[in-house]
């Protein structure tokens, strides 16, 4: 491969020069006012000047360098990347040079701590600087070269604080020559470092083959790998210090002081490990989600969620549809006019009574299909186009209806290529019980297709495929609704609907289902389809629904997430371990509060105050394990509040909480202190009562019973005087291994015989 051609304008070199020199004076100059700082926050504040002063002036020198390097292309840097390594720099320059804020000489580890993270600050900045550089072109990288820049930046910060340190720890104020001496060592040696890793990267034309390695060198990745190096530099020599002072504390007989600082070091010293630990690991993890192999991750994560989202919204739809299909199946077969004409076979009468139905149908309920059919499964009426009959029916509908003699539903492919939901009924005379033909309605899925479409604000289409269909039949369909014949502008598919400006993906429509999925751009916007298979009743993928998922945010947002994420870790990551070291006592407590909060939230229901069916299941089966262990018995009630729907009919659903709020108070104070009352669910309730047989406990639900029937439930003079409950009794024996359901079952069976036998009563 020939590299490209490059050279450097030796002005803009010169100038970078200057620059750095310049912000490194400045820098020095602030560093200076560090010994006359009297309180911490303006200590804070000129280590903070001191920090954009030197990180501003390396990165301005960097991309000033960049400008210098003159390619025959077009180059342009990502703003988001740019922006992230100035922030970078900056941060952690002001963090290496900290211990200088104390005004006194550095010990050589914590010159060694300070050099190697504003050492590794520079070199951040100068990589992902680099990774900013957007360019029809390849950057390959001598890793020779990398590891020489690395150990001449090193050296560079260890001379530029040392130098630092000498101009904020001294008293004297320092001369002009001695800051522009010192200015000019630090911008010749900075300099030194950018043009020598510079030296180690070479560009192709983006057209060339790749003869790097897979795991060859991605900027990010050695920006992360730097920061994890020097995180776990700086939480070493931290924790050797902090050992150092518990070690030699000035007054040794002061036990308290002893125990709190031996404390605080072995508080510090886990949490100084673990934050190293998670964020370099974090940073890590984010340059090589940045890698090719794994840039996608995120677009397909979401992608996924969509899929899952897309595919419940489809099947609670057609699930909806399919109830709403049978209960109209149902209330169009109690039509005794419609029921005679169809016995009788009179196509005329059925047509004048039903097309108003069929109207009604199709207009509050979109049904589109409308079936009268005989016996022998041939075709008496079409109410949505009558002048189609005679044909035998052979759908699986059709056949499951006969052959099980019950409702069948279902998706199915019709000859004029159109996906209908579908439900049949065997429809037997009222009066002898004979079968006089099936009844079938249905509704097309393009118009469940349409509503999730229209709520989601997406755009999408369907997908038949051709095999599934006959050519002529297609045509003929198509003709007869006036629609053009599209069955030759697809290879393999037919397309309902509009595809607007994804005709591109149609030509190939394969690469739906390519993994991962096929990106195609449209008027500046990123968009990947979701193909949902379109199965029918015979378990045939027959189509698929194409919705077309906007991806341009996640795409940019992927792009980005490495500017966020690493500025968020460098950012908050020092501070993170300060705030954890003064508030675990406080988070600890706040965090107790709030778990028996949630605890309490959870397992009681807040309308009754009884115990929530989350919390009963493990209660059940707790106190089962204990009965059959120590062989005692243990009783189940199971009421019911009787007519409760008409009290919330009546008196409205305020007043019926009102009537479960008073009930629930009433149980716990008829029960012992040892049962367990329960909200079950809706009007529903249970007690668990330990240590109870099947006497007492009816005795118990007895008493239960005849409290709640003599109190009076009105409020305010509103809501009813009186409610009755009916309750079900079960108990359970040591010598009967069951499962908690079982008794659960056996106690809404007892509940289901009060209920029988005229409510308002105990049954077991």
């Amino acid at each position: 491969m020939i590299p490209l051609e490059s050279f450097y304008d030796y002005k803009l070199v010169l100038l970078s020069v200057l620059v750095i020199m310049g912000s490194s004076y400045v820098a020095l100059a602030t560093a200076t006012r560090l010994n006359s700082a009297h309180s911490k926050i303006s200590k804070w504040a000129w280590l903070l000047g001191f920090g954009v002063s030197l990180g501003t002036g390396i990165w301005s020198m960097h991309f000033i360098a960049s400008l210098a390097l003159t390619l025959p292309v077009t180059v342009y840097y990502d703003p988001w990347i740019t922006l992230l390594s100035l922030l970078i720099v900056i941060v952690i320059i002001t963090v290496g040079a900290s211990p200088m804020r104390r005004g006194r000489k550095l010990t050589n580890k914590q010159i060694i701590s300070s050099g190697a993270t504003i050492g590794m600050g520079i070199v951040a900045t100068h990589y992902i600087g680099m990774a900013a550089m957007r360019m029809s072109a390849r950057m390959e990288y001598s890793h020779t070269i990398i590891i020489i820049a690395a150990l001449i930046t090193f050296i560079v910060a260890c001379v530029a604080v040392i130098i630092v340190n000498h101009f904020a720890a001294t008293k004297i104020t320092q001369s002009g020559k001695s800051k522009i001496a010192a200015s000019a060592v630090i911008g010749l040696a900075a300099s030194v470092m950018h043009y020598t890793a510079v030296y180690g990267v070479t560009f192709f034309s983006a057209d060339q083959a790749a003869n790097q390695s897979r795991f060859a060198l991605n900027p990010f990745l050695l920006a992360a790998m730097l920061i994890l190096l020097t995180t776990i530099i700086q939480g070493w020599i931290l924790t050797m210090a902090l050992l150092s002072e518990s070690r030699s504390m000035e007054n040794p007989t002061d036990s308290h002081a002893v125990s709190i600082n031996a404390l605080r070091v072995r508080f510090l010293i886990p949490i100084i490990v673990s934050v190293s630990i998670i964020f370099g690991a974090a940073v890590v993890g984010i340059a090589y989600y940045n890698t090719e192999d794994n840039k996608d991750s995120y677009i397909q994560t979401h992608l996924t969620q969509m899929h899952l989202l897309y595919e419940h919204m489809f099947m609670y739809s057609l699930r909806n549809d399919t109830e709403a299909l049978r209960a109209l199946l149902h209330s169009v077969s109690s039509d005794r006019e419609l029921e005679r004409l169809f016995a009788a076979r009179d196509r005329e009468g059925l047509l004048a009574h039903g097309s108003g139905l069929y109207s009604k149908l199709n207009k509050e309920f979109e049904v589109t299909h409308f079936y009268l059919t005989l016996p022998d499964r041939v075709n008496l009426l079409r109410f949505h186009t009558p002048a189609r009959y005679g044909d035998i029916i052979n759908r699986q509908t059709t056949l499951q209806a006969e052959r099980n003699d019950a409702i069948s539903c279902g998706i199915e492919l019709g000859v004029l290529g159109t996906l209908t939901q579908r439900c049949v009924m065997p429809w037997h005379d009222s009066q002898t019980g004979k079968l006089i033909g099936y009844l079938e309605l249905g509704k097309e899925i393009d118009r469940i297709v349409e509503q999730i479409l229209a709520s989601t604000d997406m755009m999408g289409f369907t997908l038949l495929y051709k095999r599934y269909l006959d050519e002529k039949q297609w045509a003929d369909g198509m003709k007869s609704l006036g629609r053009e014949n599209s069955w030759h502008k697809l290879p393999d598919v037919i397309l309902i609907g509009e595809a607007g400006s994804f005709q591109e993906l149609l030509q190939h429509h394969n690469l739906i289902h390519q993994d991962p999925p096929y990106q195609i751009q449209v008027a500046g916007r990123s968009y990947r389809p979701l193909a949902l298979p379109l199965t029918d009743i015979r378990g045939e993928q027959v189509g698929d629904l194409v919705i077309m998922i906007d991806v341009t945010y996640q795409v940019e947002l992927a792009q980005r997430a490495l500017f966020y994420m690493m500025g968020a870790l460098i950012l908050l990551g020092i501070p993170l371990i300060l705030f954890l070291s003064a508030q675990t006592r406080g988070i600890s407590q706040i965090l107790s509060q709030d778990e028996l909060e949630l605890k309490t939230r959870a397992y009681i229901d807040q309308l009754t105050s009884l115990i929530s069916r989350r919390r009963f299941d493990e209660l059940l089966r707790t106190e089962m394990e204990r009965a059959h262990r120590f062989g005692v018995h243990l009783s189940l009630l199971m009421i019911d509040i009787d007519h409760f729907k008409e009290v919330n009919d009546t008196y409205g659903h305020l007043q019926g909480d009102v009537v479960l709020s008073k009930i629930g108070h009433l149980l716990r104070a008829e029960v012992r202190s040892l049962d367990i009352p329960c909200r079950y669910g809706g009007e529903e309730l249970v007690v668990i009562m330990p240590e109870t047989d099947k006497e007492s406990s009816m005795l118990m639900a007895e008493r239960i019973r005849q409290a709640i029937s003599e109190t009076d439930f009105r409020t305010n003079g509103k809501g009813p005087k009186s409610v009755t409950v009916s309750i079900g009794v079960a108990s359970f024996t040591s010598d009967n291994a069951e499962e908690p359901m079982s008794l659960v079952l056996a106690a809404d069976e007892a509940l289901y015989k009060a209920k029988n036998n005229g409510r308002n009563r105990v049954c077991g």
